[in-house]
């Protein structure tokens, strides 16, 4: 009886060991599992995060290239622009020379007067004028980066502009950024 009560004990002694270690490796199993997930995770999310930079990269670029085009308009325009104000300058000349040449043949004081008070409004015309810098006003085109360029002037945080409009926090600093370059220009 005692060798049979012994035998018993060994057998459930080797059954508990049996279902302790199956217990173990399912344990261990399931980390491997999550540590193989993770790492899913994380190659997924760099290579998103490296195809963002890209575009983003793309975009600056294609921005760049677009306010150097603009520069070089501007350039032209003022050039012209200075053109034409010396034509207006050459030819506000022209006009008050005749003008005074008239007004030396006129007969009359009172219609001497006249000539005199013309002659001298053509002659302040005639001063250049300093050419105003261009600003060229850059326009943000979508009603989204209207919304979120105003509630940030209105001094809402970040976090709260990405909560109001639904954009990514990314978004919202590079219209806050867009916008503090084209203050600063």
């Amino acid at each position: 009886m005692v060798t049979e009560i012994m035998g018993f004990l060994i057998i459930v002694g080797a059954l508990l060991i049996v279902i302790v270690r199956r217990q173990m490796q399912k344990r261990l199993e399931k980390p491997e599992q999550i540590h193989a997930s993770v790492a899913d995770l994380q190659s997924e999310l760099e290579n998103a995060g490296n195809s963002i930079i890209e575009r983003i990269g793309t975009q600056v670029d294609r921005l760049e290239d677009l306010v150097a085009q603009a520069d070089e308009r501007i350039a032209v325009l003022d050039e012209k622009l200075r053109a034409c104000e010396s034509v207006k300058i050459n030819a506000v000349r022209a006009v008050t020379s005749e003008i005074a040449e008239t007004a030396e043949t006129a007969e009359t004081g009172a219609f001497k007067g006249e000539f005199a008070e013309t002659l001298a409004a053509a002659e302040r015309a005639s001063e250049p004028q300093p050419i105003k810098e261009h600003v060229v006003e850059k326009k943000i085109l979508s009603n989204s980066s209207i919304q979120v360029a105003s509630l940030l002037e209105a001094g809402y945080s970040i976090e709260e502009v990405s909560r109001k409009t639904g954009m990514g926090k990314g978004a919202i600093e590079l219209i806050c950024e867009m916008n503090r370059v084209q203050k600063n220009v």
